[in-house]
């Protein structure tokens, strides 16, 4: 579907378009594509480009490493967050992966 819509990549965000601290069921997008419930994250599904396969990945901070582990749905890939201090190649932001993978 994605690519029927000529997008390279979608982002799926935790929160509400308010800003909410506490997320009704029916923006509860994130989690319901990655199985993964926590409060903090962010999903990012990539459509397959000539030899490279489609790729879901969620990003999230410490404080979820080991639920996202436990609770993502197959066919994802947990992607630790740690902000601006990593090598981009070994632990890239959503923006270096989009970088590196479009």
């Amino acid at each position: 579907l994605l690519s029927k819509l000529n997008f390279d990549a979608f982002v799926v965000p935790s929160g509400d378009p308010h800003g909410s601290e506490y997320v009704c069921d029916a923006f509860r997008r994130r989690e319901f594509l990655t199985g993964f419930t926590g409060s903090a994250g962010t999903a990012v599904i990539s459509v397959g480009k000539e030899d490279a396969a489609a790729q879901a990945r969620l990003w999230t901070d410490g404080r979820y490493w080991l639920q996202a582990a436990q609770q993502l749905s197959p066919g994802w890939q947990l992607m630790k967050d740690l902000g601006n201090t990593a090598n981009p190649k070994e632990s890239p932001t959503i923006s270096e992966w989009l970088r590196f993978t479009l």
